[in-house]
């Protein structure tokens, strides 16, 4: 499971954590343009299970090659890494086995290091700065992944005048970090939905917990598949984030949900929910519900928010 936080010194192969620490949500992340998923890799469950296909068509993944770096690897293709860089293609590595960091710079120019491990699959986007480097254990093997021609071309910084690198920083023009960001969360399987909501519950009281099913978007024009998801998501997100604030203890959920998985399949998962089911076969999304937890801890049935009454056919 990927762990990411700021970084605090300017260390190659040491996680240093802040005292105290202040892990980076995904939803922060996720404003980066920087997306995460996970992979089931006991017994490589995720070469049969679907689950890496659907990523591969969701995303126009068609080119793979396999990666393994060790205390053989020459210190001087380490530097190369480890130098600050961009793309002008996405970059997408899937963790088989080991570990190793990646970092990237926030929209205040500071490196938030992310810890990879064995299922995680990280997308950074075209023309954000970042670089990579193994850990302590000197041992990681990745699945690269290309939507063209398997390829790995650096542009080590500055290059603000990069075409991938403008088109970025329009993406960062047009997402914001909701308010209290630590804690809010982005779920990519929709089969873990019941998980996630005792996760996100568990020792919440007197408080809480606001989740929104909206179409994916595209890393870069920050568009969803889903039109009223588009219009709606500032709006729904400045509702959500006064809520956040009103109450230090309340979170916020997104569920992404992928058009190919999602439009005219009665079997999707949360179309079969028991309880967030309805609303989705009524409403269809962007739909925004409400788990209220008592005093006691007690989570109530969801509610669809009243502010956003979904009328979307979608």
């Amino acid at each position: 499971m990927m762990d990411a936080e700021p970084l605090t010194v300017d260390n190659q192969k040491e996680l240093h954590r802040r005292s105290p620490n202040t892990p980076v949500g995904f939803h922060t992340l996720a404003a980066l343009g920087v997306k995460h998923y996970i992979m089931n890799i006991e017994n490589d469950a995720w070469k049969t299970d679907g689950t890496f296909e659907a990523l591969c068509k969701a995303r126009g993944y068609i080119t793979n090659d396999e990666v393994n770096l060790d205390r053989t690897f020459p210190p001087e293709k380490q530097a190369i890494f480890f130098a600050e860089h961009l793309h002008d293609d996405e970059e997408v590595r899937f963790v088989l086995d080991g570990t190793g960091y990646f970092d990237v710079r926030d929209r205040n120019d500071e490196w938030v290091r992310m810890l990879v491990t064995p299922g995680d699959v990280i997308v950074l986007p075209a023309g954000i700065y970042h670089r990579f480097t193994l850990d302590t254990a000197m041992k990681i093997k990745v699945l690269r992944l290309f939507q063209q021609d398997a390829k790995w071309v650096a542009i080590n910084r500055p290059r603000e005048d990069n075409s991938a690198r403008q088109k970025y920083l329009t993406f960062l023009s047009k997402t914001a970090v909701g308010p209290q960001s630590e804690r809010n969360g982005v779920l990519f399987d929709p089969t873990k939905y019941d998980t996630m909501v005792e996760a996100q519950t568990e020792a919440m009281k007197s408080a809480a917990l606001f989740v929104l099913f909206t179409g994916t978007k595209d890393a870069l024009n920050n568009e969803s598949w889903c039109p009223d998801c588009t219009a709606d998501y500032g709006k729904i997100g400045t509702e959500v984030g006064k809520q956040l604030d009103a109450n230090a203890s309340s979170r916020y959920l997104e569920v992404l949900v992928h058009r190919e998985s999602y439009k005219g399949n009665a079997a999707y998962p949360l179309r079969l929910q028991p309880q967030i089911g309805p609303f989705l076969n009524k409403s269809g999304i962007p739909t925004l519900v409400r788990y209220d937890v008592d005093k006691d801890g007690t989570r109530s049935a969801p509610v669809v928010h009243p502010y956003l009454e979904a009328d979307s056919k979608l």
